[in-house]
């Protein structure tokens, strides 16, 4: 889902599924930046809230 936080801070209309699908193009610059940023939270996963933060623990990732 793709909103215009700008004009539409109560994400009601999705861009990606209306009829003017222009905004489409932006997920290919997107995708690459949330892949490196899921990798990094398989490496280094959030803390619990509460919890006490000791270090990190190596985690094997997979590759995809």
């Amino acid at each position: 889902m793709m909103f215009d936080l700008g004009s539409d801070s109560g994400e009601r209309n999705n861009l990606f599924f209306l009829d003017k699908m222009d905004t489409g193009w932006m997920l290919e610059i997107v995708f690459p930046t949330i892949a490196k940023y899921e990798k990094s939270v398989a490496q280094c996963p959030n803390i619990k809230p509460g919890e006490e933060f000791v270090g990190y623990k190596k985690v094997a990732v997979k590759s995809a």
